[in-house]
């Protein structure tokens, strides 16, 4: 099974949950700034920060330019201030590409000014992991 983990970040906090996810594959967590190719990949992690309840228009942008010969199904996982999944656009939005988005997702609470600390953290990035490996054997 080919395996690729992309993400887009403004603080960090989601390239440290990638790289996470991505050490369980062995692969590199990719910066979507970066334009990584994509090319035959039967699941695809992709990874974004949210924002005032929004992915960044990078993100978007980068996105719109795959499609369902590029990549078969597609994983979310995020980090956000908010313990509340705000996803649905986004789901939505890779879905009208013809990829198959799977229900399981990932989110981890992110420090943003004085809210949650120091998060992500070594156990986010466990957790991270943990999510990850049920995918080892699909």
């Amino acid at each position: 099974m080919n395996i690729a983990v992309i993400y887009n970040t403004k603080t960090g906090h989601t390239k440290l949950i990638a790289e996470a996810i991505a050490g369980v594959f062995g692969v590199e967590a990719r910066n979507i700034l970066d334009k990584p190719e994509l090319n035959k990949i039967d699941l695809l992690f992709v990874g974004t920060g949210i924002y005032a309840g929004k992915v960044t228009p990078e993100l978007t942008t980068y996105l719109d330019a795959i499609n369902s010969t590029m990549v078969k199904k597609a994983i979310l996982f995020t980090t956000s201030m908010s313990p509340k999944i705000q996803t649905a656009l986004l789901r939505d939005f890779i879905a009208r590409k013809g990829i198959e988005v799977l229900r399981d997702e990932f989110n981890c609470r992110g420090k943003f000014l004085f809210f949650n600390g120091k998060r992500p953290n070594e156990q986010d990035a466990n957790n991270a992991k943990e999510f990850a490996k049920k995918y080892l054997t699909k």
